[in-house]
């Protein structure tokens, strides 16, 4: 945990919702690493069961649409964009690759139910078994 004391944590990425890095987005996120910060991230699963980096339940606030991360498809998530951006939900593993092992993550884990949390936590550590950490 030491580790965390030397960075400074960027939550949900170093974004701006106002430009082409909104939050949870790719470009947020590289832009934190860029800068050397840590990311803090959160994680569900959508319908088909893929593990995407998003903070809300709903896409209301962040796409406009009243509709439940865990009703969705990944396929059908790519179809809306981040307050008003051209960037699009991220899977877990994009986030990985992009950050490449360069900083510490903090990744929360969301549930819609308890029932979907060890497959949550399972998916999650999947991810992670590939993952090597530069730091």
């Amino acid at each position: 945990m030491l580790v965390f004391t030397e960075y400074r944590i960027a939550h949900r990425g170093l974004f701006d919702n106002s430009t082409a890095a909104p939050e949870n987005s790719l470009p947020a996120f590289k832009k934190a690493a860029d800068a050397g910060y840590g990311i803090e991230l959160d994680v569900q699963l959508t319908k088909d069961r893929e593990v995407i980096v998003f903070h809300d339940d709903n896409l209301h606030r962040s796409s406009g649409v009243d509709t439940l991360i865990s009703d969705c498809t990944y396929e059908m998530l790519q179809e809306y964009r981040l307050f008003h951006s051209d960037e699009k939900i991220p899977k877990l593993s994009d986030v990985l690759s992009q950050v490449n092992g360069t900083v510490p993550l903090v990744i929360e884990l969301k549930n819609a139910s308890a029932s979907e949390y060890a497959e949550l936590c399972e998916r999650t550590a999947a991810c992670l078994d590939t993952y090597n950490v530069l730091f």
